[in-house]
């Protein structure tokens, strides 16, 4: 019998009607091998799971600190040391207004499963299914394979979200099981992709040809975010890939800076950037720009 493989899961949300068609289940795996500058989910980047701190809700009581047996509980500044924790939970249960939180919890795919079986229905009814994101879902592909191949068996619709960073012979038998793939462009600009993710993007635009011109189901994205992805450079670059894929459809989203309080949260490493959300009339002009070149344009701002 195969053993069930595990992967960390941060969060699990019901009931989206975002991320794919219908009514959905939103899976996020944490673990990331982008760091990009404006990432939304600080707390995704790192496999390893940990305990958040919710200073706002913090009453100073210290109950944490009396039942934590590895002192890692700090009386000022961030309440927990990493370095000392051992994630025993004690801390997570004895904080009476929730100020402490696990971030990540390894879990089987055949548990995860039964999690997502539980809202078939709804999927059903509303063609929806499960999408899977992150973090980066495909650095766990003998986990993926499972989980997706029980989804596949069950006739639920599957969809993830990726960076395009993977090996595509190891992932091509699970693709075949997937019935949406969004898939991210950031800047087409090699160098510049590098320093603003710590990533190349030569293995991942190779990957999203391979994948537009082989019939999978993908469809691209594009977040705007001043001063990154929003140059005319970049936004003529994508024009130009999309055309060379005679793959069109894009789906154009707007920086949110909701993932800049995060970075507190987890005493994250990552610089705070001094963005507001995506000025709404720019992100018009771009959109209108992309359909006067001939793309179909889906406007999820």
């Amino acid at each position: 019998m195969t053993k069930d493989k595990t992967a960390p899961v941060f969060d699990l949300q019901r009931f989206s009607i975002h991320d794919g068609p219908g009514i959905r289940t939103l899976v996020f795996i944490k673990g990331c091998n982008f760091r990009c500058e404006w990432c939304q989910n600080p707390e995704s980047q790192d496999a390893k799971p940990l305990i958040g701190f919710y200073e706002d809700r913090c009453d100073n009581s210290m109950q944490c600190k009396d039942v934590c047996e590895e002192n890692a509980i700090l009386n000022t500044g961030y309440r927990v040391d990493h370095d000392r924790c051992n994630l025993c939970l004690r801390c997570v249960d004895a904080c009476p207004h929730d100020a402490l939180k696990l971030i990540g919890d390894e879990i089987t795919s055949d548990a995860l499963f039964q999690q997502i079986l539980a809202d078939k229905a709804y999927y059903q009814c509303s063609q929806g299914g499960v999408t899977f994101s992150g973090g980066e879902v495909t650095l766990y592909p003998k986990f993926m394979s499972q989980i997706v191949s029980r989804c596949f068996e069950d006739n639920i619709h599957i969809t993830i979200e990726t960076c395009g960073s993977y090996a595509y012979t190891r992932w091509e038998p699970i693709f075949k099981k997937i019935q949406l793939i969004y898939f991210d462009l950031k800047i087409m600009d090699d160098a510049t992709h590098h320093l603003a993710t710590g990533s190349s993007n030569q293995h991942i635009l190779e990957n999203a040809r391979i994948l537009a011109v082989n019939g999978y189901p993908v469809e691209f994205r594009l977040a705007l975010i001043e001063g990154y992805t929003d140059g005319p450079d970049n936004l003529d670059a994508i024009v130009a890939f999309l055309n060379s894929v005679k793959h069109t459809k894009l789906h154009l989203l707007r920086y949110h800076n909701m993932g800049q309080s995060k970075i507190d949260l987890i005493k994250g490493g990552q610089k705070k950037l001094t963005l507001a959300n995506y000025d709404l009339e720019k992100f018009q002009k771009i959109k209108d720009s992309f359909v006067k070149q001939g793309l179909d344009v889906i406007d999820t701002s």
